[in-house]
């Protein structure tokens, strides 16, 4: 038997090669139904071509790289496994997972602010140097630094948390000016502007209200004796006591502090409500006008 008659031997009747094409008696339609190994399969001119030799079966490319892929050729372990990308967590995260005392100065920050973006909290950071001196830093100041009003807000309501924080939880009484200046000194703690306050009392000493009426640069405030006994008479106090701060840390009163205790001393008069004293609060120490000039 020739052999091109052995290829086409070995396919069902209905196909057969002629003049190397493969064809069927039958409808062609249907030829992947009925054989689907010969529609990837093809076959390609042999050595003998011109001799009337068999034509040879060559298989795909892709059957060639799957055989390829054997148990042997594949490694036991992967020589370089998988590491996950390092993950940040939020704020949130962070507190729900360990705790806010494992938030960062830099998270606490952020928290704060409205916009976050990438380093923003950390630039903030870097300006200030401590997160104690950020808290402490007026409007001017917190402005200076590219905060909005809300986040400079946020830091206000901040700073007053830890205020309250440091009072006891009985309304003080303010009866000296020992018991002024241990009230007042954590309140100003890191505190970079000039503020003006004024305490109402009963008269008992109690501290009915702590107000700040003025906050000033670094160097001054300005604050009216109307406008100090207005908040005074607010309250319903029976006499109050002015503060102010120095950023400086030196506690030692200018002309204008001496200047302004006159006139507070004489308006208080006139009302019927009484200064109880004017304190000059610095770093560690304070000065006292009632003990300093003797008003009892």
């Amino acid at each position: 038997m020739h052999g091109e008659e052995a290829a086409q031997s070995s396919l069902p009747r209905p196909f057969r090669f002629r003049h190397g094409r493969l064809s069927s008696s039958r409808a062609t339609a249907g030829l992947p139904a009925l054989c689907p190994v010969l529609c990837v399969a093809r076959f390609v001119p042999g050595p003998a071509l011109g001799s009337g030799g068999p034509r040879r079966f060559r298989a795909p490319t892709r059957w060639a790289r799957r055989n390829a892929m054997t148990s042997s050729s594949l490694p036991l372990f992967d020589p370089q496994p998988f590491q996950a990308p390092a993950k940040t967590f939020s704020v949130a995260e962070t507190v729900a997972l360990y705790g806010p005392e494992a938030l960062s100065d830099a998270q606490i920050i952020e928290a704060m602010l409205n916009r976050v973006r990438p380093g923003r909290a950390e630039q903030i950071l870097a300006q200030v140097g401590t997160l104690g001196r950020l808290i402490g830093m007026g409007p001017a100041e917190l402005e200076a630094l590219g905060l909005t009003r809300t986040e400079m807000g946020r830091f206000a309501i901040l700073q007053e948390v830890q205020r309250r924080s440091t009072r006891c939880i009985d309304a003080p009484r303010i009866t000296s000016p020992r018991a002024a200046g241990t009230y007042l000194l954590p309140k100003v703690h890191g505190w970079t502007e000039e503020r003006f306050g004024m305490l109402a009392l009963n008269a008992k000493g109690e501290l009915l209200a702590d107000r700040i009426l003025s906050q000033g640069t670094a160097t001054a405030t300005l604050i009216s004796p109307r406008e100090f006994f207005r908040e005074a008479l607010r309250y319903g106090a029976t006499s109050a006591l002015a503060w102010h701060n120095h950023p400086s840390g030196d506690p030692t009163p200018s002309r204008e502090d001496i200047a302004l205790t006159t006139r507070l001393r004489a308006a208080g008069q006139s009302l019927g409500v009484p200064l109880a004293d004017h304190m000059i609060v610095g770093s560690d120490r304070w000065h006292s006008f009632r003990a300093a000039e003797a008003w009892d």
